[in-house]
């Protein structure tokens, strides 16, 4: 069950601001990097809902983009928001990633 933490910051739509602007983008790029990033968490949280079992971050992205467009940090991004929101939990389990170090899986709650 999603949370409604108070202390969640919320971008200009009263979205959850899921779009880390370390860039410092403005105007028009940081609208649509905000919308881009709520994209992906929600192709993120129907990866976890479709598949009903424990992900790690390398597992996501193999569904969701296997020839690896976006770098693994966008999904890990996407899982520790999703998270954060009460829909994702990580598990003790850990599997060897795609670079070959252990990742820990998450699952729906």
């Amino acid at each position: 069950m999603p949370t409604k933490d108070k202390t969640i910051k919320r971008n200009r739509y009263n979205i959850v601001d899921t779009y880390y602007n370390t860039t410092k983008l403005q105007g028009n790029d940081l609208e649509l990097a905000e919308k881009k990033a709520l994209t992906q968490e929600q192709k993120v949280l129907f990866v976890f809902q479709k598949q009903k079992k424990p992900l790690s971050a390398s597992q996501v992205q193999n569904l969701i983009d296997p020839i690896g467009f976006s770098p693994i940090t966008s999904y890990r991004r996407a899982i520790t928001n999703l998270m954060k929101l009460g829909y994702l939990q990580k598990t003790e389990k850990k599997i060897i990633g795609k670079y070959g170090r252990p990742e820990y899986q998450y699952k729906l709650k």
